[in-house]
């Protein structure tokens, strides 16, 4: 179907073969997107048609199909809601998720689509967000189920984020920004690679960036608060560069004078989390001044970075060779 040219239509005129599918199929095919219909098994296959319809279609041919697509997307993420059975509305929901990210990825680009995945949007925040708001500000037991569909709806964000900003009205985008930073302080390796990519394609978009410098007191601390705890305690080791990017794209969106106050006021807001457990605890002075010095270069500030996730983790002192910059390198005794 990829490469099929275009079949003559009975009415005259021709239509790319999968437009031609989807009239056919629809009938069948929308019944198992229904709120009666919550077997995740079919609703699985149906989002993988749909994901390989919109790759094959294309957008142009496949845009005035978008709508039923969106409504049967929805449609399954509604009856697979996180309200239900756990097991089930998890594994639908997620995949409700993902097929939605690909609608957006594949129908981004285009203006008239617009509106469109922006309503399609809104009402997915409106099943998701509560549930995983809740689940996120409880335990990390209430958190650990419900990962998957946190990583799927931070994943949708990031594709809306690239490929149709302008989709993502600001309350939305608002309920985004303060998921990703509860999202952060997880103990969850997918979780955190999600939030953190999302915050740095959020400070890099000159349409969304306006959203996180609101307020001193507004997302950007947040985020970066939720980024330093990260690094301390609980993001992989091979994560830790992809921390360190989002953290330096935040303060470089910020500026000069709104980074240090944004940083300080997260380093102060943190302090007792960071230094709690340490045997060789950095210090946020030093640490504040090397990052916004290191601010323009990636490769000085993953070292400041990494050097602050090594000291905030240490059961002891590290010695003097494991520290990757200079930073903290006074702040360790010398060995006797």
């Amino acid at each position: 179907l990829d490469s099929s040219p275009p079949l003559p239509q009975p009415g005259g005129g021709q239509a790319h073969p999968m437009v031609l599918l989807l009239g056919a199929a629809w009938p069948v095919l929308q019944p198992l997107a229904a709120p009666s219909a919550r077997s995740a098994t079919s609703f699985r296959a149906l989002c993988d048609f749909f994901v390989l319809a919109m790759r094959a279609g294309g957008a142009a041919p496949l845009l005035p199909w978008l709508p039923q697509l969106l409504d049967a997307i929805l449609a399954g993420l509604a009856a697979h809601n996180l309200a239900h059975a756990l097991a089930l509305a998890s594994d639908g929901a997620v995949c409700a998720l993902q097929t939605l990210a690909a609608a957006v990825e594949r129908f981004g680009p285009e203006e008239a689509a617009t509106p469109l995945l922006s309503a399609a949007l809104d009402r997915a925040a409106g099943f998701a967000v509560p549930n995983l708001a809740a689940a996120l500000g409880a335990s990390q037991d209430a958190a650990a189920p419900l990962a998957d569909v946190c990583v799927a709806f931070l994943e949708l964000l990031y594709r809306a984020a690239l490929f149709c900003s302008e989709a993502l009205p600001p309350p939305l985008l608002d309920s985004a920004l303060a998921l990703c930073a509860r999202a952060l302080r997880q103990p969850s390796r997918d979780l955190v690679r999600a939030a953190a990519a999302l915050a740095a394609r959020l400070a890099e978009s000159d349409e969304l960036r306006p959203r996180l410098l609101a307020s001193e007191a507004g997302p950007a601390r947040a985020l970066l608060g939720g980024l330093l705890v990260a690094l301390a305690s609980h993001a992989a080791h091979e994560m830790l560069p992809r921390v360190a990017d989002a953290m330096r794209a935040l303060l470089s969106c910020c500026g000069a004078e709104a980074g240090d106050a944004v940083l300080r006021a997260a380093l102060s807001a943190e302090h007792a989390f960071l230094t709690a457990t340490s045997a060789a605890p950095p210090s946020a002075d030093d640490f504040h001044a090397a990052a916004l010095a290191a601010v323009d270069d990636a490769l000085a500030f993953r070292a400041v970075a990494c050097d602050f996730a090594l000291l905030a983790r240490a059961t002891a002192p590290p010695p003097q060779e494991a520290l990757r910059s200079q930073v903290f390198s006074a702040s360790l005794s010398p060995p006797d």
